[in-house]
């Protein structure tokens, strides 16, 4: 029989493969299911198959041949065995990986071409310049010696303590909410990054160690550990593929969670000193240990759908084993089923498996295209552009590479199944028609701005200068008119102070008379001098007290609520005091981004779409102003900002005016204006928040699709070659 015929179904039923004898098999319940683990310890790895496989598994022993196999395998089994192409699959399985061999498998040429395979698998691994697998030690023994000093941390009496310790922390987090949340956004600073990276790396020992030692603790071993380096950032892994044995499935979960387990706790204990430390080096670094054991390593490790820790747990949580590898069965059996004319079949699931399995494909299939995408960008940002060669290569070994191999199944087929090409044709032309459709359609919603309603005009009434008000003449809502006195402060100082000009300028006055009729002319003259710069003061101070009774600029409706609790307060001069507006006189202060300016500026005059958070709110039509050319990072109002539930991202002013806390915008924004009628300006209440849509679209959505990602390599090339 030739070596490459073991695929074949006619000529597969007269072989007699034989299982290698040093494979151990254990029974394990998953759910519902009841499966066999074939652990090939001289590979260290773990492998599961189902009854009916195991039946006919079991029966290969050199001299049963595949089609006795079968024969027992139906009469064991019923309904439950399976076909003769089923069986070549498996055969073939059994012999790519090396549990089993046949004459022909065995033979030198065999051999080689198998070496040969699993280099070039190799090969293609470290082809990739993307992800690097780079093994590095065998830590069993490090491991075991861990495990008996400090193995007393996988406890029930040490989960007590980890509970306690980190409910005291999120307490703390609670208390210190305002404190952490302002201090959060230097902890991305330049001058951090160095000291982040050692935190990660240390925690990161802390992490993968704690994994060995629970799998140490429930009788696996460690076979190894190393550094996969995903965009040249190092993520370190331990292999703890022995705990597939244990057959308590929340052993196993344990395990998986055992890294994050140890990191959260670390993280509580850098809460506690981070809450009880002054500003420092100690707290900032206590903050650097909250942040990378905490958020850092639930964002990525507990993520199920990437293949971590996360996904580890939740398959054993389901009891479905080899999640990631169904699912990705599922979205193949589709492609193969309804583009390809292929009739492929599903594996017999329950229901609830099922709904697992075919929910997890299409979540995993996503996640698994964004974060490609996300790292081939990424990564073509680096090096001051130069990544774009690493990249192109993670491109042909991610995109290229395996569209060819589909193009070629396509066309060829494989020993077992051929596309229907005709099929093929039809449902690509469709899907490709709908791709086309969306990409080629306008972009829902055109450009936007978010806006907030404000008067037009605003008056602010200050305090002309210093002093204590004592009385107030309005009411809050009052309708006033222009020039009614509105307040009255009062400033003893300046009256005494004027009383003492005046008899200063007395004095002034009798002595140059004196000096006059003692023929003193020069000093008379000096006398003259003073007396004007006196007159000069108490025109002032006189000028300053006639403002004590305050005046509306303008007419209006006080807008300032319990303004009579000012009565009896002392204000500096500029305070504001009371405020002046008319319902009927309204506008919104429209924050445009800088890419939007000119869309917005050639519209300027023409109608614009107005749309209120509100639920119910119907769509307005307005029309848009003038445009400030100038970009500024003063936010227009306080709702717009992302700490108040608004849309505009802020970060604290490098220097701030008063005791309370100011914000700033993170990204310049230009202030345009909109018009409201009379009717419109009585409905909306200010400070509302609404968004303002041109009508004239950026294009289709393929063109914003494509200005986006440009944009964004774009900037990030320029960040890289700025560093």
């Amino acid at each position: 029989m030739a070596a490459n015929s073991i695929g074949s179904t006619v000529e597969i039923a007269n072989v007699a493969p034989v299982l290698r004898s040093d494979l151990r098999f254990s029974l394990q319940q998953h759910g519902e299911d009841t499966c066999y683990l074939i652990e090939d310890e001289k590979n260290s790895r773990f492998y599961r198959v189902g009854i009916p496989e195991y039946t006919f598994i079991s029966l290969l022993d050199g001299t049963t041949t595949v089609r006795e196999a079968m024969s027992h395998t139906a009469a064991l089994l019923g309904n439950d065995a399976f076909t003769e192409n089923d069986a070549a699959t498996i055969c073939k399985w059994l012999i790519d990986t090396q549990l089993a061999n046949t004459e022909a498998s065995g033979a030198s040429g065999r051999l080689v071409e198998s070496q040969q395979k699993a280099a070039k698998a190799k090969k293609a691994q470290w082809m990739n310049p993307v992800i690097v697998r780079i093994p590095l030690l065998r830590p069993d023994n490090l491991v075991e010696w861990c495990t008996k000093r400090f193995g007393w941390w996988i406890s029930w009496p040490a989960f007590a303590v980890w509970l306690g310790v980190v409910c005291l922390a999120i307490h703390q987090l609670f208390l210190n909410w305002s404190d952490m949340s302002s201090a959060g956004s230097h902890v991305f600073a330049a001058g951090n990054w160095l000291w982040l990276a050692i935190c990660y790396c240390l925690l990161k020992v802390f992490h993968e160690l704690s994994h060995g030692m629970a799998c140490k603790k429930f009788g696996g071993h460690v076979r190894e550990a190393g550094v996969v380096l995903i965009a040249l950032a190092p993520i370190p892994y331990v292999d703890v593929t022995s705990a597939w044995r244990f057959p308590s499935k929340w052993k196993r979960i344990f395990v998986s969670a055992a890294g994050m387990y140890t990191e959260i706790f670390i993280a509580a204990l850098a809460t506690l000193v981070w809450a009880k430390s002054e500003p420092g080096l100690v707290r900032q670094q206590a903050q650097n240990v909250m942040i990378t054991a905490s958020f850092i390593t639930l964002l990525f490790n507990a993520n199920p759908l990437m293949r971590f820790d996360g996904y580890y747990m939740l398959s054993d949580f389901l009891e479905i084993p080899n999640l990631y590898g169904l699912g990705q069965h599922f979205t193949r059996y589709l492609g193969r089923r309804y583009f390809m004319g292929v009739k492929a079949r599903l594996p017999q699931w329950s229901f609830r498996k099922a709904a697992c399995i075919k929910t997890y494909g299409f979540f995993a299939m996503f996640w698994r295209i964004l974060i490609c995408a996300s790292i081939l960008i990424g990564v073509s940002t680096m090096f001051q552009g130069a990544g774009i060669v690493v990249a192109i290569l993670g491109a042909i070994l991610w995109v290229a590479w395996p569209l060819w191999q589909l193009g070629v199944y396509i066309v060829n087929g494989n020993s077992r199944e051929r596309p229907n090409l005709v099929q093929f044709a039809i449902t690509g032309s469709i899907f490709g028609a709908i791709v086309a459709g969306v990409l080629l359609m306008p972009e829902p919603g055109g450009i936007r701005a978010p806006a907030v309603v404000s008067y037009e005009p605003l008056h602010v009434i200050r305090a002309p200068h210093d002093g204590f008000i004592r009385e107030i003449r309005t009411t809050p809502g009052a309708r006033v008119s222009e020039g009614e006195q509105l307040l009255v402060i009062e400033n003893d100082e300046l009256t005494v102070e004027k009383a003492e000009l005046k008899l200063k300028r007395d004095q002034s006055t009798f002595m140059a008379r004196q000096l006059q009729n003692e023929r003193d002319i020069a000093g008379a003259k000096v006398e003259r001098e003073m007396k004007k710069a006196i007159e000069k003061q108490l025109k002032e101070r006189t000028e300053q007290l006639s403002k004590s009774f305050v005046e509306a600029p303008a007419s209006g409706e006080v807008l300032t609520r319990d303004i009579q609790a000012l009565v009896g307060s002392y204000v500096r001069e500029g305070d504001a005091l009371i405020s002046i507006g008319t319902e009927s006189r309204k506008e919104l202060e429209v924050a445009i981004a800088q890419d939007d300016v000119e869309k917005f500026e050639e519209q300027a005059g023409n109608e614009v779409i107005v749309r209120l958070k509100t639920a119910g709110s119907k769509a307005l039509k307005c029309q848009l102003g003038a445009v400030d050319p100038r970009a500024s990072r003063e936010l227009p109002d306080p709702s717009l900002a992302a700490i108040n539930g608004g849309p505009l991202a802020v970060q604290p002013r490098e220097e701030q005016t008063d005791d309370k806390e100011s914000w700033e915008l993170t990204d310049p924004r230009f202030l345009g204006k909109v018009a409201l009628t009379t009717s419109q300006s009585e409905a909306l209440r200010t400070g509302q928040t609404t968004t303002v849509y041109l009508d004239a679209a950026r294009g289709s959505v393929g063109e914003c699709l494509y200005r986006t990602i440009a944009d964004w390599i774009e900037a990030k090339i320029k960040m890289a070659r700025d560093a």
